[in-house]
């Protein structure tokens, strides 16, 4: 196993523990924003399992080498699929009606993307054999939201929450693995409110830049553009749904500036020095309360798109605030 990995040694002591041990629950959930590293280490926590009962170092590099290269006999992936989610034929294809059949090795493991995206009746289905599961089986459930999940479910999985990284780790990360200059790498790392994943993409993925000039730029005619305007703005964004986290992140770090700005009157603490003249221009207009109110709507209207609330609804709610002076 890669055991130098970001920030994450409480989870690493863990795996060895109950890998030394041999003891292992039949059912676990990784839950953890898209982004935090959650199949990375499902898939390292299964190479440790899948190494249980090899003797030699050969064995257990070949086990390493599967993994990585995904195609270990003993290792069982369920994706969603990108309209329906995950349906009750796909559990009981992948999982029910696999489960009795024996590893090549000493465990099976199953590994769930997107857990939360399982609708009921595939929960129910699956439940059956988080319950009474063949000695080898080991569930892996990977989920941004296990409050989606079902009771029932959750009470019989130990959950491994995939928590924030330091900034200034992801910081020297972004340094030292992508080469990235250090203002930018500084500015990723405050972007990514410890999400690894997010920090790299802001620093290096262009379609990424490309997302965020348009949403910068968006903020900059905030108190220009209509609420229409900006939504639609947001709906033309390649992906929108899928990465609307991510801009609604940023707009909380300029609604940050402005409540630094607004306070302090120093450039030099800004996320967006660049941006500082449309900054000043944006907090002589509002006030502290207008600002805070605007940064907690937008938490909430994250919330909401977990919740499943209506897009456009959510968006044009959160602008109402964004606006509000």
């Amino acid at each position: 196993m890669n055991t130098d990995i970001l920030g994450r040694e409480d989870l690493v002591e863990y795996m060895r523990t109950a890998t030394a041990k041999e003891e292992f629950s039949h059912a676990y959930i990784f839950e953890g924003e898209k982004g935090m590293g959650k199949l990375f280490l499902a898939k390292e926590f299964a190479k440790m399992i899948l190494c249980c009962g090899k003797s030699s170092d050969e064995e257990k590099q070949l086990v390493c080498k599967q993994v990585d290269n995904g195609n270990s006999p003993d290792i069982i992936y369920v994706e969603p699929d990108k309209s329906t989610g995950i349906s009750v034929d796909e559990i009981r294809s992948k999982i029910v009606g696999t489960s009795d059949i024996f590893p090549y090795g000493k465990y099976k493991v199953y590994i769930v993307k997107e857990a939360e995206r399982m609708n009921e009746q595939a929960q129910n289905a699956l439940l059956k054999t988080i319950e009474e599961p063949p000695e080898y089986v080991i569930i892996i459930l990977l989920s941004s939201n296990k409050d989606r999940l079902l009771p029932t479910i959750k009470s019989r999985c130990i959950t491994l929450d995939i928590k924030p990284i330091e900034v200034n780790k992801i910081k020297d990360y972004l340094i030292e693995n992508y080469k990235v200059v250090d203002y930018v790498a500084d500015m990723a790392a405050k972007f990514s409110a410890g999400n690894v994943g997010r920090a790299v993409r802001y620093a290096c993925d262009e379609d990424f830049l490309e997302m965020k000039n348009v949403v910068i730029n968006m903020l900059k005619n905030l108190d220009k553009d209509s609420i229409t305007e900006e939504v639609t703005n947001i709906i033309n964004l390649e992906g929108y749904k899928k990465e609307i986290k991510d801009c609604i992140e940023l707009m909380i770090l300029w609604f940050r500036d402005l409540l630094v700005l607004k306070a302090t009157k120093d450039v030099n603490r800004l996320l967006f020095k660049e941006e500082d003249k449309f900054l000043h221009e944006q907090i002589a207009t509002r006030s502290y309360s207008s600002i805070e109110r605007a940064i907690e709507s937008m938490e909430k209207t994250k919330k909401r798109l977990d919740a499943n609330v209506k897009f456009e609804t959510a968006i044009e709610l959160m602008f109402m605030y964004m606006k509000d002076k």
